[in-house]
């Protein structure tokens, strides 16, 4: 169990890693709400320059989930032979301190709300306040807002290029959430809209990926972009893996290796820049792999 304390230390190494930890928090929730009525699991990041605003269509929290983000280290989750969540709603969650002072969550029947600033001992993470609820679109069942720490010009422009910063492949390898949409307010009254969607052909082994941008003022378009990929997926299971107290009972793993094609011929797209590296979110991004060369060479051949 980490003190408050060691905590607060720790949120300022890596500032834009609250995310991550935000996408990773929403892929755990459960969407069975969402799946009954047809809409995928969706993520939206709504950023002002005071406000940094996350929404879903998940479940909404559970005591279990209130515990775990109000405690120093505690995990929501159980472990399992099953399990495949790649983190929970505690100690990742306190990351968002590292550019809010404070966070108002409202989600079922909970609203309430954490105030932290630097330099302080940390028991304000871990201390939930009452905070009155707001009207959410019959879409939402979720809402955390970020209230920013700085909301001068130059921390604003950093936030948002760490967003765009985010690689068009963030949700690809998520086990839940099919959507996330970003929406970033300019200080020129433009708001910049960003739709990432995933949708999977099991049977043929693909994936594809949509990106739509659009800039407005107000209600009128400026311009819209629509990108589309498709990825060939590989997948391998690994048997008899080593035991690890993370994973009690678990002894196999899932490696998957995607590789973009041409929409059309269906061949490899390689890029020089090479692709990113997964653990279920993208970790590092590798200029030269030969193996995958190889195998989608030998691979996509072969499904020709």
């Amino acid at each position: 169990m980490l003190s408050v304390h060691s905590i607060a230390e720790q949120l300022y190494s890596s500032k834009y890693r609250f995310l991550y930890e935000l996408i990773q928090n929403a892929d755990n929730s459960m969407y069975s709400k969402a799946n009954r009525s047809e809409t995928k699991p969706s993520l939206t990041f709504n950023i002002t320059p005071s406000c940094f605003i996350i929404e879903t269509n998940e479940d909404g929290f559970t005591r279990a989930n209130v515990d775990a983000i109000c405690a120093t280290g505690k995990s929501s989750k159980k472990i399992s032979q099953l399990d495949d969540h790649i983190g929970e709603k505690g100690f990742g969650f306190k990351s968002v301190f590292a550019v809010a002072k404070k966070v108002h969550i409202q989600s079922g029947v909970w609203s309430f709300c954490f105030e932290h600033s630097r330099g302080q001992s940390g028991l304000g993470m871990v201390t939930p306040l009452d905070a009155p609820p707001t009207s959410l679109a019959e879409n939402i069942t979720t809402r955390i807002t970020l209230t920013l720490t700085d909301t001068g010009h130059a921390a604003y422009e950093k936030l948002v290029n760490a967003v765009k910063d985010l690689p068009n492949t963030v949700i690809f390898f998520l086990q839940k959430l099919e959507n996330l949409t970003i929406r970033i307010e300019r200080s020129n009254g433009w708001t910049e809209s960003t739709m990432l969607q995933k949708t999977r052909e099991p049977t043929l082994g693909m994936v594809h990926l949509l990106r739509e941008t659009q800039c407005l003022q107000g209600s009128k378009s400026l311009f819209a972009l629509t990108n589309r990929s498709e990825y060939h997926v590989f997948t391998h299971m690994i048997e008899k893996m080593p035991e690890d107290e993370r994973r009690q009972g678990r002894h196999t793993a899932l490696v998957q290796l995607a590789f973009p094609v041409d929409a059309v011929t269906k061949k490899p797209e390689l890029s020089l820049s090479g692709q990113h590296v997964f653990a279920y979110l993208p970790l590092q991004r590798l200029p030269q792999l030969n193996v995958s060369v190889e195998l989608a060479r030998r691979g996509l051949n072969t499904a020709d």
